[in-house]
Parts: structure tokens; sequence; C-alpha cells
């Protein structure tokens, strides 16, 4: 018996996300400008996003009115998120909104003046992106959702209970994504003893999905 497990992240918390954009909002001068930096595209990132600007909206802070929202979107392609974020900070936002411990990290490069909320960071800690989870790190603050010691042996617990004749399980991954890395080293770690195999596919892009589940039907075949 075989199982895939995609190793990603939760989708957008909002919560840091309205905090920004609320105190750049409630300035009562100019517009206010929020940067706004996803590594994916507005079709495949989280719907709860539309959610959020419907809510802004409610509360009062309107694009167009007294809000100005630039956003970029790399399209799966994070070797473009360095030129984002500078065309962003190029509008003088406010402030700067990113999605995902990488843009966050590329963010911190970019500017040490305009405060930067990440968002979905995953482990920023364990990457060396910040030092404490306590308090911010210069400019940059937000919310980490990080996993605790022994989740990834968790993970493949809750698989094997799920289907109890499980023995192989495909992890497909992003190779160029440092927890991604971390996790698949944990995974490897574990599995051994739970008497069960990894076959990591490695995906660098979303448009690799599709050739990467067909690997998964391929190799299934051969155990």
């Amino acid at each position: 018996m075989r199982y895939c497990l995609r190793v990603t992240w939760p989708l957008l918390l909002l919560a840091a996300f309205a905090a920004a954009a609320g105190y750049a909002a409630d300035t009562g001068q100019a517009p206010a400008r929020v940067g706004f930096v996803h590594p994916q595209s507005p079709s495949t990132a989280s719907g709860g996003i539309n959610a959020f600007w419907e809510r802004m909206r409610q509360l009062g802070h309107e694009e167009g009115k007294n809000l100005t929202i630039e956003a970029r979107w790399a399209e799966g392609r994070y070797d473009r998120v360095p030129t984002l974020l500078k065309e962003v900070l190029a509008r003088k936002v406010d402030v700067l909104v990113t999605y995902g411990a990488p843009v966050a990290a590329a963010a911190k490069n970019a500017t040490t003046e305009v405060p930067i909320v990440g968002v979905a960071m995953g482990d920023p800690l364990r990457i060396g992106l910040v030092k404490s989870l306590v308090k911010h790190e210069d400019n940059l603050t937000g919310l980490s959702v990080g996993w605790s010691e022994g989740i990834t042996g968790k993970w493949l617990e809750l698989l094997q209970e799920t289907v109890p004749r499980l023995t192989t399980v495909a992890v497909i991954g992003n190779p160029n994504n440092a927890i991604t890395r971390d996790l698949v080293k944990e995974l490897e770690a574990v599995a051994p003893t739970r008497n069960l195999r990894l076959r990591l596919i490695e995906v660098p892009g979303r448009t690799a999905l599709d050739s990467a589940f067909e690997q998964v039907r391929q190799k299934s075949k051969q155990f």
C-alpha cells in the first residue's frame, strides 16, 4: 500500500495581514500604501485573500478611497521575487506584506526601513531568518506556522493509522525550499523506525506538479 504526502504550508493567515493593513490605513492622511508580494498567482493562492479584502472594505478600508494596494505575484517563479519586491518598494509603500519564508527573507534583504509583515513563514527560526519568535527582528515581524519537534513522526503515524497496510510514502516537495529540505531529512530519519519507505519527488515549481503526480503513479506500479 502506498500513499502520497505533499510537503506544503497552511494557507494565508489573515490576522497579520489585517493588523498591517489596518495600521497603515488608519493614518488619516493620504491613502495608505500596502505592498503585497506572493510567490504564486491569484488563481492558485488561498481564497481567503479575497475574503480578507472584503472584510477590510466592511471596516472602511477600501482600495481607491483610503487604501492603495501594490500587489505583485511571482506566478510560481521565486527568481522573480527580488524584482517584484524592488517594484513594490519603489512605490513608497507604508508596509510590506509577504507570503512564505523565502519571500520574507528576500524582503528583509531588500529593505531595512519599510516594516515587513511575514505571513505563513513556516519556521523562520529554524532557517535563521529570525533569532527569536518572541519579539520582532529589526523591521520584520509576522506569524510563524512552524512545526514542533517530532511532528514529522506524527504525520507518518497518522498515515499508518489511516492506511494500516501502508509501506511506501511518496513525498512531493520543492528542493529549493530550505524548510522542505529539513522536513525531508526528518522524514527520512523517522520512516525506517516505522518500517516505511520514502520516495522523494522533486517539484521546483507549481507547473511541475502534474508530472510529479504522474511519477507517483508510475512508481506505484513498481511496488
